[in-house]
């Protein structure tokens, strides 16, 4: 059980070093306001991943998309129009022949598979960067098993900087494209945890909901919270004790 609504409040276990060992980012918006999401699978040291556990791992990304869903939620609001795609760069720059073990490739291959269960239809263009021959043979293994919609939305670009720039600026302004790709953001690259949503509270730990958040989350109430109210609810309802009156005789409890 992940109980979903409390992971936008309560940062996962060891998210710190969630974020050294997956280089994953929200990142700027496209040309429409749409999120861009830049994913560093280069620079992930296998034996540092497995070692950091599956467990850890999966609760990261669920994080990370969770963030991303509630961030699309806030887009929509501010745009007047609903927001539940988003653009999704993989940088594969320093991608070897290290990366094609089956556990570690078997452990991307199963977090991918939570945003294709839990978050589907989300993506609306897939850029995959510095792709390099050993990755465009493991590519061509695979890309029969995509779906033909999916992979019309995927572009598959080799090392040439200024050509990648120019095809990732087909769908994101250059401001909003950082500067290690060419583009003129200079806000560094920031993983979980980061980003502050206006209607929860983080000046108490855990974060809580604000009251006039319209999150769907805010208005399911904790457990615990509905069994105390449901125990205050079962005292009001008992029938009062009867109780002895002056004479001696016991009064019985006033009905209406």
């Amino acid at each position: 059980e992940k109980k979903i609504d409390e992971v936008i409040l309560k940062n996962p276990t060891d998210w710190e070093t969630y974020n050294k060992v997956y280089k994953a980012f929200i990142y700027g918006r496209d040309k429409l306001g749409r999120p861009v999401c830049i994913e560093q699978l280069g620079k992930l040291e296998p034996k540092e991943l497995l070692d950091f556990g599956f467990e850890k791992l999966e609760a990261g990304h669920i994080r990370f998309m969770e963030e991303l869903t509630k961030l699309k939620a806030e887009i929509s609001e501010e745009k007047k129009q609903m927001i539940y795609k988003h653009v999704h760069i993989i940088d594969l720059d320093g991608f070897g022949y290290k990366h094609v073990s089956s556990k570690f490739y078997g452990t991307i291959k199963k977090i991918m598979a939570i945003d294709s269960q839990f978050y589907p239809e989300t993506l609306q263009k897939l850029f995959i960067l510095n792709s390099s021959y050993t990755f465009r043979i493991l590519w061509n293994m695979f890309s029969p098993l995509v779906h033909k919609e999916t992979r019309a939305r995927i572009s598959m670009l080799g090392y040439d900087k200024k050509s990648n720039l120019e095809e990732i600026k087909k769908f994101v302004d250059v401001e909003q494209i950082p500067e290690y790709l060419g583009g003129k953001n200079k806000a560094p690259l920031a993983g979980i945890c980061s980003i502050q949503f206006k209607d929860i509270d983080y000046t108490v730990s855990p974060p809580v909901w604000k009251a006039d958040s319209k999150d769907p989350r805010a208005l399911v109430k904790p457990a615990t919270e509905t069994k105390t109210e449901a125990k205050e609810t079962e005292k009001k309802s008992e029938p009062k004790k009867e109780t002895a009156t002056e004479g001696g005789e016991p009064e019985a409890a006033a009905t209406t």
